[in-house]
């Protein structure tokens, strides 16, 4: 049946995929209240407070196997390969307060403040993942996920002018903040419906082995960084800086606690009734900080040659990111669907790795005339591991190969834009870009890659058409009709079929805009 769904797949094209689930939807929406509010103490002191409010809803429901419908004639019953649902109702409130100033002389510019952010579920929500199920049509288990986030941070950073004491146009810049991070989560799971977080804990405290569990984890680090810049000339800056940053701390979800990823007695086989070698996930549950220091150099230059004006900017990196977080398959841990506990999505983070990214970034404009120009925007980065400690968790098996490293090797953009001289007041701008980027890794690919592909787009900008505060923009995005991937759903060698998301077919459209 697979291979007549491939062999149908490759007629229709990458656009032609199919859908089991009738069902299937995406839903979003976004709610948010922003507030800016400045005060000027003095003409070197400022008090400025930013707030932020948002919900955001998330309902998505579809079969990401790539395939149609299965059927199992022996076991006389449908054949769910992949298939998931997920729901999110999330709040965030967020509050950064600062002082802003300079010396009377100007050659000490600093901000100082503090930041707190809160964000948490609000309703009822959860994931839904079968993956080799014939019970999918009939009882589903909805696994309610929750989690609250409390962050808070006092931060500061300055820049000297040391023009006076070592070199006109030289300035240093430093910056610190120290953060303190909070994480609480609540799970449960349910033949029914999603839990809201209340209902979630009240199930909790019953403490019973069904997956239903709380768990929570802190942890507080710092950020800084320095940096030097220098206008060597008006037309030549150059910059050197380090920094130092981290992501907090979390939560493998849901809570492990029955004998299937306890490793306890009474880890049997729901098929034959006969005893599993269980591993034990507890010592997983939470999950540490990850950091990154990084280091980057960089110019900016501006130049004008035989009647052609330019611009080229230059910026080489290194960043080394410590103790990251991998994504783990745990299915071949064998725990069957009935494990009320088995990992979120068959996905355990566990802190394991090192990796070492170089790059080099090139920003070029050429502007030939006043109303034709050729800009470029281009990367070039090399990506290693360089360290992998997978802890004996049952028989999981990881290699360097298989880590993740989603940024392709090289990706760039080449924009032709043109001005057109049709006499009118107002410009008519043409313009466009072609993007082209080598094969690349998905999140959970490892060595697993979609092919590179190339993309062209285009667009017409009428502005302030008659001088009526109307404009309009004709665009064509994927003008060639380019078949490409742009995300792996299912790339994993232990599963029999490769899912990927495909591009934007070619589209095209007309903007308005009224400014009055």
């Amino acid at each position: 049946q697979i291979a007549e769904y491939v062999r149908l797949a490759q007629e229709n094209g990458i656009h032609g995929g199919f859908q089991r689930d009738r069902d299937g939807y995406f839903r979003r929406k976004y709610d948010l209240i922003a507030n800016t509010t400045t005060f000027e103490l003095s003409d070197n002191l400022l008090i400025k407070n930013i707030f932020g409010f948002q919900r955001a809803r998330l309902d998505i429901s579809n079969s990401v196997d790539g395939v149609g419908p299965l059927f199992s004639p022996e076991i006389g019953a449908p054949l769910v390969l992949l298939q998931g649902a997920f729901e999110l109702n999330r709040e965030f409130i967020s509050n950064e307060f600062q002082i802003q100033g300079s010396t009377e002389d100007g050659k000490l510019e600093f901000v100082a403040g503090g930041f707190y952010n809160h964000d948490t579920t609000y309703g009822p929500q959860g994931t839904h993942y079968n993956i080799f199920d014939f019970t999918a049509d009939a009882v589903r288990s909805l696994d309610s996920q929750h989690i609250k986030n409390t962050n808070k941070a006092v931060f500061a950073q300055i820049t000297l002018d040391l023009g006076d004491m070592i070199a006109p146009g030289l300035k240093f810049n430093a910056g610190y903040r120290h953060s303190w991070d909070k994480v609480n989560s609540c799970s449960a799971s349910s033949s029914e419906r999603y839990f809201t977080f209340k209902e979630c804990e009240v199930l909790a405290a019953a403490n019973l082995p069904d997956g239903a569990g709380t768990a929570s984890a802190k942890g507080n680090a710092p950020s800084y960084m320095v940096g030097l810049d220098y206008q060597v000339s008006p037309n030549v800056f150059v910059y050197a800086a380090h920094r130092h940053g981290y992501r907090g701390v979390g939560i493998n979800q849901p809570v492990f606690e029955s004998p299937f990823t306890t490793g306890g007695p009474g880890c049997t086989d729901p098929l034959t009734g006969g005893p599993m070698v269980c591993a034990d996930l507890r010592p997983y549950q939470l999950t540490g900080k990850e950091t990154v220091d990084d280091f980057e150099v960089g110019i900016k230059t501006d130049f004008e040659a035989s009647g052609v004006r330019g611009r080229v900017n230059v910026a080489v990196y290194q960043a080394n990111y410590g103790n990251i977080l991998l994504t783990l398959n745990s299915f071949p841990l064998g725990l069957p669907n009935s494990a009320p506990d088995k990992p979120s999505q068959t996905a355990l983070g566990v802190n394991a790795g090192d990796i070492r990214v170089r790059g080099v970034e090139l920003e070029t404009q050429l502007q030939f005339t006043d109303s034709f120009s050729i800009l470029y925007n281009g990367s070039l980065v090399n990506q290693k591991v360089t360290k992998l400690t997978i802890p004996p968790i049952g028989n999981l098996t990881f290699q360097k190969n298989q880590v993740s490293l989603p940024t392709p090797k090289y990706s760039g953009t080449t924009t032709l834009r043109w001005k057109l001289p049709l006499g009118v007041e107002r410009p008519v701008t043409v313009s466009a870009d072609w993007y082209h980027t080598s094969r690349f890794s998905s999140s959970a690919a490892g060595d697993r890659y979609l092919p590179a592909y190339d993309t062209v787009n285009a667009r017409v900008d009428w502005a302030d058409i008659g001088g009526s505060g109307l404009s309009a923009g004709l665009w064509v995005r994927n003008l060639l009709k380019e078949d490409y991937f742009s995300a792996a759903t299912v790339l994993v060698a232990a599963f029999p079929v490769d899912s990927a998301v495909p591009g934007m077919p070619r589209m095209y459209g007309l903007d308005l805009r009224f400014k009055w």
